[in-house]
C-alpha cells in the first residue's frame, strides 16, 4: 500500500496572547470552525491538535505553541491549490490572524511509516534532523535499516511502547501559512511515541540502548510532552500510514 501524506504545522502564537488564550481559542473555535466546513474536508482526512505539555529529555526546548498534524487525500499536498480555494481566503485565513502568527508558523509534508500500532495516554514528539553523512536518497532506506530494526528487535526496549510512528518529512516542503516558501526545512522525521506514563517515557528516551541506535544516524532538536486532540478523523479503514514490518 501507499502511504498518504501528512503536513505536520509548528504553530506559533501571536505574542500578545497567553499560551492558555491560544489554547483555548485553537481547540474551542479554530478547530470546530475548520470541522464544520464541508469542502475543507476535500482536502484533509484527519486533524489532530497537539497542546504543550512539557518538554521532553532529549534536544532544546520547543519554541512553538503548538504542533498540529493534518493527514491528506492523496499522494500530493495539493498545497498551492488549497490557499486558492475561497474557504481558505475567506474563512480560515483570517481566524488564523486571530491567534497564530504567520511569519513564525511553518508547516511540512511528510509520509507517516506506523512502527508500533496503537497509542497511550502519554504522548511526546521527538523531532530530528538526520547526521550530515547522510543522504536524501538513502536516508528512507537507512533510518529503517539502521534505527528502526534494531529497536524493533530489542523486545526489553520496546517492552514499555505503546505505539510508535515516524513522518518523514519531504525535502523543501516548509511552507508558512498562505503557501509562502521557506528554505530550510524544520526537521527530516518527526516521531510520535506513546506510553502508559511518563517514567516509561523518560525511561525508554533516555536509555542506553535507544541512544546509541540513534547517535550515529540522527541529531535530536527537541522534544516535547502534547496532549493530543483530535478535531475529526474520515480516514477510511485502511488508509493513513505505512506501517513498517518487521
Amino acid at each position: 500500500m501507499t502511504a498518504n501524506l501528512k503536513k505536520i504545522a509548528f504553530v506559533s502564537k501571536r505574542e500578545d496572547l497567553s499560551q492558555f488564550e491560544f489554547e483555548r481559542y485553537w481547540r474551542s473555535h479554530h478547530g470546530p470552525l475548520l470541522s464544520s466546513i464541508p469542502d475543507y474536508r476535500d482536502w484533509r482526512q484527519r486533524y489532530l491538535q497537539n497542546h504543550i505539555v512539557g518538554n521532553g529529555p532529549l534536544g532544546n526546548a520547543f519554541t512553538y505553541a503548538g504542533l498540529a498534524e493534518f493527514w491528506l487525500p492523496g499522494i500530493s499536498s495539493g498545497e498551492s491549490g488549497f490557499v486558492a480555494t475561497s474557504f481558505y481566503k475567506e474563512r480560515i485565513q483570517p481566524d488564523e490572524g486571530n491567534f497564530t502568527d504567520a511569519d513564525k508558523t511553518v508547516a511540512m509534508t511528510a509520509s507517516e511509516q506506523i512502527v508500533i500500532p496503537g497509542g497511550g495516554p502519554v504522548k511526546i514528539f521527538v523531532i530530528s534532523k538526520r547526521i550530515s553523512s547522510i543522504t536524501d536518497d538513502d536516508f528512507a532506506k537507512r533510518l529503517v535499516t539502521e534505527y528502526v530494526y534494531p529497536i524493533q528487535n530489542d523486545s526489553v526496549l520496546t517492552s514499555e511502547l505503546r505505539g510508535w510512528s515516524i513522518d518523514l518529512v519531504m525535502a523543501n516542503s516548509s511552507y508558512r501559512p498562505g503557501a509562502v516558501k521557506v528554505d530550510n526545512d524544520m526537521a527530516d522525521c518527526v516521531e510520535s511515541f506513546w506510553f502508559s506514563n511518563k517514567d516509561d517515557a523518560w525511561s525508554f528516551l533516555t536509555s542506553t540502548a535507544f541512544g546509541n541506535v540513534r547517535e550515529n544516524f540522527l541529531q535530536t532538536a527537541t522534544s516535547i510532552f502534547v496532549d493530543e486532540y483530535e478535531m475529526f478523523d474520515d480516514c477510511a479503514p485502511g488508509e493513513g500510514g505505512l506501517e513498517i514490518e518487521r
